[in-house]
C-alpha cells in the first residue's frame, strides 16, 4: 500500500506541478496544499505507519509539497494573485 500510495500521489504532485510551471493558479495551489496533506494522513489512513521508510517519506514529502503550496498562495497574494 506504501508503494501504490508514494507513486499515485507523487504521479498527481507532479502533474499539476507542470501545470503550475505552464501558468500559476490559484486552485492549483490549494490541490496542492490538499495533496501535501493527503501524504501527511496517507501512512495512518492506509494502514503503513509501521514502516519507518515509508513514514518518513511520506509526512516529509507532505511537508515540502503542502509547504510549498502555502507559501506560494502567500506569495500570490502579495503580489495581486501572479507568482513573482
Amino acid at each position: 500500500m506504501a508503494i501504490w500510495s508514494a507513486v499515485i500521489l507523487g504521479l498527481v504532485v507532479a502533474a499539476f506541478a507542470m501545470a503550475e510551471l505552464v501558468k500559476p493558479r490559484l486552485w492549483e495551489e490549494w490541490v496542492s496544499v490538499v495533496l501535501g496533506a493527503a501524504l501527511i494522513v496517507a501512512p495512518f489512513v492506509l494502514g503503513f505507519a509501521d514502516a519507518p521508510m515509508a513514514l518518513w517519506n511520506s509526512l516529509i514529502m507532505g511537508g515540502l509539497v503542502g509547504g510549498d503550496a502555502i507559501w506560494s498562495l502567500v506569495d500570490m497574494r502579495h503580489h495581486g494573485g501572479h507568482a513573482a
